[in-house]
């Protein structure tokens, strides 16, 4: 990109001062929420509400690991930006996602969101993301309550050494429980849970079959999985030591110069699964655990345009190569 001037990893903040000429550090105005109608044909795409932002857990993966979680908005707020959603888009109909990398929703928060958004007269399916330790089973009642009709959980992994490495979790059995009584009872609550899986650096046969026997034992709660190999990103000054880290569990780049010709490095997992063979098995595992109607209802409620249609999608469907969908096909 020969024409940035700068570029400012994670949260914009602390350089917004210097770049619009104000003293002292800019914040964002208490009533600040997106403006929608900014984008043109706004009304085919589904809105989002930023819940909050930054994370602060520490995954070695992640690009906000070491950046500080916000406070949640209020149900106040967030029942005023549904409103707004509402006034622009002429109805209810709307699925929008509650933006936040890491969603902590204590149940007192649940159950405050919940009763707001009743008073209101608010009637809107929403969907969110958070770690499968993060969200407790106590405050689900109140989040569907509330109108969560989906919600994604980045699992990563099963294995306990994979956990360890990605540094996800300090206990990953106590982990790994945690996820299991959450995805239970999410699932008793009628709530869509799609698990997100990363094929990481010292990947082998049996890790994988770990994740995948773990999954197996959990696949009636789910609506669909997402599975990817680690992707590392940046130039050489952002990128380097985390390529170090993954070089240690035998990870190795594909090429070495992507870093800094592309900003993308794709990588090697292990001696004994190279980057082809992740995307393989990464395939392999989606389309174990995801139909085609599942991945359509998961894409449809915030991703696709709000008028594309099952026919279309089918139809699209058709012209794919089908050894790459992540999806098993309908007849």
């Amino acid at each position: 990109m020969p024409h940035v001037d700068l570029i400012v990893q994670g949260a914009g903040e602390d350089a917004m001062a210097h770049l619009l000429g104000f003293s002292g550090q800019w914040q964002a105005p208490a009533h600040c929420g997106l403006d929608h109608s900014l984008v043109e044909n706004f009304q085919r795409y589904q809105p989002s509400v930023e819940t909050s932002r930054g994370c602060g857990r520490g995954c070695a993966f992640c690009e906000e690991r070491a950046m500080p979680l916000t406070d949640l908005k209020t149900p106040a707020r967030i029942v005023k930006e549904l409103h707004t959603l509402i006034d622009v888009y002429g109805d209810q109909s709307v699925r929008p996602y509650f933006q936040s990398s890491y969603l902590v929703p204590k149940r007192k928060w649940a159950d405050e969101l919940a009763n707001a958004i009743q008073a209101a007269g608010i009637n809107i399916a929403w969907r969110c993301e958070s770690r499968v330790d993060s969200v407790k089973p106590n405050a689900v009642p109140g989040l569907v309550a509330a109108g969560m009709k989906v919600i994604d959980l980045g699992l990563e992994s099963a294995s306990l050494l994979q956990l360890e490495r990605m540094q996800k979790a300090d206990k990953p059995q106590r982990y790994l429980d945690a996820a299991s009584k959450l995805l239970e009872t999410c699932a008793s609550h009628g709530i869509w849970v799609k698990v997100n899986v990363l094929l990481y650096g010292g990947e082998t046969a049996q890790t994988l079959d770990e994740t995948q026997r773990w999954l197996d034992a959990h696949a009636q709660y789910l609506k669909g999985v997402s599975v990817g190999p680690v992707v590392v990103y940046g130039p050489p000054s952002h990128s380097e030591e985390f390529l170090g880290e993954l070089a240690e569990f035998g990870a190795r780049p594909v090429e070495v110069s992507s870093a800094e010709e592309r900003g993308v490095t794709q990588v090697h997992l292990s001696a004994e699964i190279n980057h082809e063979q992740a995307e393989i098995e990464s395939i392999r595992l989606s389309r174990r655990y995801m139909t085609q109607d599942d991945y359509f209802d998961l894409k449809r409620f915030s991703y696709y345009p709000r008028d594309y249609s099952d026919e279309q999608f089918r139809r699209d469907v058709a012209d794919c190569d089908p050894q790459r969908l992540p999806f098993r096909q309908s007849a």
